[in-house]
């Protein structure tokens, strides 16, 4: 509430006399969401349900919050109800009246998710567009508070900052979910790691750059399979971008090493196809993957035995 208050109250939006705050206050409802009840502890939110059904008055009001800045020790808390009786007689009546409670909704996250479900927002993508919700506004929210500034927003802001992830969540393009993937026990242990290593791309004891592979090529197949569950590729169009994949693959590889006389030429020749492939950007239907998805393509087809780099890799298998 002392949040409200200072909103109110705010100069710098115009909100300096008392016209203008009560302006504000009289077409403005405040709702105060929580899973908490209404309990005898929570001594004034029934006070305020009283006072909007006409039991008390605003003098029962004034009296109480004077009543709650003497029995806190808290200093931050003495302020914060400091703030809110401070408010003009006719601004803090008009406040009151409009503060809405909303008391044991334990499932907020769920209205949240049926309201995107009414915005046609396809079943199969609400959780993918309420976890980009979430995660935008709350990193918006943090900075805003580690500056200082107060947290309002319109109808039409939010409608201007978020149309682009509505609209994600209609499109018929493919979505990128955000997912740290689970690793291996043994990441060493993994195929594509040991023909990685075999060309002397990492070494056997480069840890981080063979945790960044991996999670490469986790993203690819975790998302192939979360595209085909959810309806927005069929199993052929997966099929498709691995064959197509396999032939790139295999034009590179093939004669790249006629002219190699000595394990090291060899190793140059692996590692100038790997380089070549690395660079590619795949098709999948009518997307362009990213380069960490189209490596994580090559990397997934080199552990399931399909592709390799060093000139031998079939017999070192």
């Amino acid at each position: 509430m002392r949040n409200w208050a200072e909103i109110i109250v705010d100069k710098a939006e115009g909100r300096m006399g008392l016209p203008q705050q009560l302006d504000y206050v009289r077409r403005t409802e405040f709702h105060l969401v929580t899973n908490k009840s209404l309990s005898t502890k929570n001594e004034f939110i029934a006070k305020v349900a009283e006072f909007q059904d006409g039991v008390c008055d605003l003098k029962a009001i004034q009296k109480h919050l004077k009543y709650l800045e003497e029995k806190t020790e808290d200093g931050t808390i003495k302020g914060y109800i400091r703030t809110v009786g401070k408010l003009e007689k006719m601004v803090l009546d008009a406040f009151l009246r409009n503060l809405k409670f909303e008391l044991e909704v334990d499932d907020i996250i769920q209205r949240c998710k049926q309201a995107l479900r009414e915005k046609i927002i396809s079943e199969e993508k609400i959780d993918f567009v309420f976890e980009r919700l979430d995660s935008n506004i709350k990193s918006e929210n943090f900075i805003a508070i580690k500056n200082g500034e107060s947290i309002v927003i319109s109808f039409e802001q939010f409608s201007m900052k978020y149309r682009r992830l509505f609209d994600s969540g209609r499109s018929k393009q493919l979505q990128y979910y955000q997912f740290s993937p689970e690793l291996p026990e043994d990441i060493f242990a993994q195929r594509f790691i040991r023909r990685l290593v075999e060309i002397e791309d990492i070494s056997p004891g480069d840890e981080e750059d063979a945790v960044e592979y991996t999670r490469h090529k986790l993203r690819l197949t975790t998302l192939l399979g979360r595209w085909v569950q959810a309806g927005d590729l069929v199993q052929d169009e997966v099929m498709a971008l691995h064959e197509d994949v396999v032939l790139r693959w295999r034009n590179n590889f093939r004669g790249a090493f006629r002219k190699c006389n000595n394990p090291a030429a060899v190793i140059d020749a692996a590692t100038a196809i790997l380089k070549t492939l690395r660079s590619e950007k795949f098709q999948l239907n009518a997307d362009q993957l990213p380069t960490e998805l189209s490596n994580g393509e090559l990397y997934h087809l080199s552990d399931v035995g399909r592709i390799g780099w060093h000139q031998d890799w079939v017999k070192n298998d």
